[in-house]
């Protein structure tokens, strides 16, 4: 069943949240000390990762659009018969071993176990539940980690976003400055 518009528009919000809530993570643990002593006020950090969470928005979303369709073949797959599920695993069995680490995700070892098992029976289906948790936790650490969330957590974008704050580029409450650059 192809993902849509709902759901997807679903995890992009939650996505832009798990942002979001991050970069507040860095800015507070950054400024603890400042805020303390009342030298920076929460309002102000706050507009600050504001602007900065909506400068770089656009990414994120260009990111999302290219996990959307790993996602909706994941729910597909989860979501397919045992029969259907089987033939997509020995069919996808070399573009998933490209895509993962052999210790994230054995797709030949899961093969190997689900051929010696009886189809249907308790061992089958525990089996697959544990094969489509890994590969979603596997998906969730790669959709975050990777492209717009990683590009925005580089050592870089890291340090622009602490300069920013920091003030120690004039205008800081604006942060144009330092997110141009």
């Amino acid at each position: 069943m192809p993902m849509n518009k709902r759901t997807g528009t679903i995890r992009l919000k939650e996505l832009q949240d798990r942002y979001y809530d991050r970069l507040q993570d860095i800015a507070y643990e950054v400024y603890d000390e400042q805020l303390h002593n009342l030298i920076i006020k929460p309002e102000e950090l706050d507009t600050d990762i504001r602007q900065y969470f909506r400068h770089t928005l656009p990414s994120l979303q260009e990111f999302y659009s290219r996990y959307a369709s790993q996602w909706e073949y994941f729910h597909e797959t989860d979501e397919a018969s045992d029969t259907k599920f089987l033939r997509f695993l020995e069919n996808s069995a070399y573009p998933l071993s490209m895509k993962y680490n052999l210790v994230d995700l054995n797709v030949k070892y899961y093969l190997e176990r689900f051929h010696a098992l009886k189809p249907r029976s308790k061992e089958w289906k525990a089996l697959r539940i544990l094969f489509f948790d890994k590969w979603h936790q596997l998906l969730s650490n790669n959709e975050f980690i990777s492209t717009a969330c990683a590009k925005s957590f580089t050592a870089c974008n890291y340090r622009s976003l602490r300069i920013c704050l920091s003030g120690e580029v004039p205008g800081w409450y604006g942060c144009s400055e330092t997110i141009n650059k």
